[in-house]
């Protein structure tokens, strides 16, 4: 059973420490098993923590190690998150020298068996204490969290030799203020919610072709950078009514776009973008995945589309390119109807999500979960282990000539 410490997020602009309260007990669990020689997590896991118990264990009041305590050691750092509010947040990880940030985005999970984790920040070389920005997998997508509820987090460090250390550091993600476009909407109301979500309502034409019908919920952003949003709920009143996360290059009706949209019901989502002013639209890619966590990233002339079905783990959709994007950008939620005076579309969308990036520090995207193929077995079981580990039993053919038999545990 893993030991209920209990993390509360401390809110600062820039990635900083915690300090830990309520629950059960205090502070984050922390543990060191020493003479491992080398680097390597793995071998930390085989020779240390799935083999024995720690060498020494206690609580950290803030989610760091100790420095310097020992040359080849592993250290683990674990526990409970509670957020204090709901928002989108961004994790960072910093040791000496091979570290990896997991967490259970699923708040009803059984924390005596984490294997929901998810690897959501990492590096393999050494880093400075409390030094976030060396290298690129350092910081986490921007990952939502619930106020109130709790997720499993644990850090891992393996050192060599030198000044060993492990600290966890993030903070929540604020929009900008947002302005309101309509093109030829009939109406367009937007109802925002203390939880930071907004109630939407537009009746309109349809965002498509070369010159749009429907509101934009819009900021101004001005370089590259990764924009987030999530739709939580929606009415169904058109095949083709359209809520969704654009970037636009002007707020005119005719404006160059690249427009992801959750399509309504059980249609999937599209991305649909206007290369020219007062072009025609296209839709250059779509998915059969009715997910509700939408994110477009710009980087110069390139459009970058992803989707997700909770705000972790994130699947490519498309790569746009446009010729000569203006640096000053729109960026928001839009929404049409595609119902005229009819039946209006409903729904709610939570808060814009906007962050910098550069070529020197871009995110990074956590593997995608652990799914099992069979390939004609006699019998194949895989039961996950509460350290991280995966039992297994086949019993099969050959993995051999043309075609294959056994059984394959594995991830994209």
């Amino acid at each position: 059973m893993i030991p209920r410490r209990f993390l509360s997020v401390l809110l600062c602009a820039l990635p900083c420490l915690a300090s830990f309260a309520g629950g059960q007990s205090t502070g984050l669990t922390y543990e060191r098993w020493t003479s491992i020689p080398g680097n390597s997590l793995e071998s930390f896991r085989k020779t240390g923590i799935n083999t024995r118990t720690p060498n020494h264990s206690g609580t950290v009041s803030l989610a760091e190690s100790p420095s310097n305590t020992a040359d080849n050691q592993g250290s683990r750092l674990r526990g409970q998150l509670i957020a204090p509010v709901t928002g989108d947040y961004t994790f960072f990880v910093s040791g000496d020298d091979n570290v990896e940030l997991w967490l259970a985005h699923n708040p009803a999970l059984d924390t005596s068996a984490p294997w929901n984790r998810q690897l959501i920040a990492w590096h393999r070389h050494f880093s400075s204490l409390r030094l976030w920005n060396k290298y690129r997998t350092q910081r986490s997508q921007v990952i939502r969290l619930q106020g109130g509820q709790s997720y499993y987090l644990e850090a891992l460090g393996k050192e060599a030799t030198g000044a060993d250390h492990l600290s966890v550091g993030w903070h929540r993600v604020e929009a900008g203020t947002l302005a309101t476009t309509s093109w030829s909407a009939l109406d367009a109301s937007l109802a925002p919610q203390t939880n930071g979500s907004t109630d939407f309502s537009i009746a309109s034409g349809d965002i498509w072709g070369t010159k749009d019908r429907g509101a934009f919920h819009h900021q101004a952003w001005t370089g590259d950078g990764i924009f987030t949003l999530e739709i939580s709920s929606l009415n169904n009143p058109h095949l083709w009514a359209k809520p969704g996360l654009m970037i636009r290059e002007s707020t005119s009706e005719v404006s160059r776009n690249a427009f992801l949209v959750r399509r309504t019901g059980t249609n999937g989502i599209v991305l649909q973008c206007r290369l020219t002013n007062a072009g025609t639209s296209t839709q250059p890619a779509s998915s059969s995945n009715n997910w509700n966590h939408l994110q477009l990233q710009r980087t110069g002339d390139t459009i970058t589309s992803r989707i997700s079905p909770d705000g972790v783990r994130w699947t490519h959709l498309a790569t746009t390119t446009f010729t000569n994007l203006a640096a000053t950008i729109y960026v928001g939620f839009a929404s049409s109807s595609n119902t005229g005076t009819s039946t209006p579309l409903t729904g709610r969308h939570g808060p814009l999500i906007a962050r910098a990036t550069s070529t020197s520090d871009p995110v990074a995207v956590p593997p995608a979960p652990f799914g099992t193929m069979h390939w004609q077995p006699n019998s194949a079981t895989w039961h996950p282990q509460s350290d991280g580990s995966m039992s297994f039993t086949v019993a099969s053919g050959d993995l051999w000539g043309t075609a294959d038999r056994a059984s394959f545990h594995g991830r994209q």
